[in-house]
């Protein structure tokens, strides 16, 4: 298996022109800034929904974007989605925890805090919740499998340090 390192992912062009479109609109956000607080506070509320259901989605969670909405606010589904909801509650609190850290302007591209993270999205889901793994895994069907665990520790700090020279850039 050929291994890819972080710094050698290309973009395609079409991806590229979508990151500029998104780097022009945060400018013109930029010129309306500072922005009243209540201001930031309902756009982070009205987003967490749409972030936290995205997220979940695209790891196979069924709960649509109102069951999100609803659990992220202490509300309960039913339906045996026990499992799902946790997987809502958990990902919404770290997104709060990772807001917290930049509205503090904490560094966020450590290992210590990337470990806190993983441990609150998989709180009460997974007993390795804030470990790096340390044994193979295989995704079924999937034509790229993750690394060989030996070097996943290499790769983790490999991408935090890439993020933290980036970190003007956010």
């Amino acid at each position: 298996m050929e291994l890819i390192m972080p710094d050698q992912i290309a973009l395609y062009d079409t991806s590229l022109v979508l990151l500029e479109e998104v780097a022009d609109l945060a400018r013109t956000v930029d010129d309306y800034r500072p922005l009243p607080q209540d201001v930031v506070d309902r756009i982070r509320d009205e987003l967490l929904g749409d972030r936290v259901y995205a997220s979940n989605a695209i790891e196979g969670n069924t709960l649509d974007r109102r069951e999100t909405v609803l659990v992220l606010k202490g509300g309960e589904i039913g339906g045996g989605r026990k499992r799902e909801a946790q997987e809502a509650r958990n990902l919404g609190k770290a997104v709060g925890k990772v807001t917290e850290w930049l509205d503090a302007n904490e560094a966020c591209h450590t290992r210590d805090k990337l470990l806190a993270v993983h441990a609150m999205i998989l709180r009460d889901i997974d007993e390795r919740a804030g470990m790096i793994r340390t044994e193979r895994i295989m995704i079924d069907g999937a034509r790229y499998q993750p690394p060989d665990w030996g070097i996943v520790e290499f790769l983790v700090d490999r991408v935090l340090e890439r993020l933290s020279l980036d970190e003007d850039a956010y």
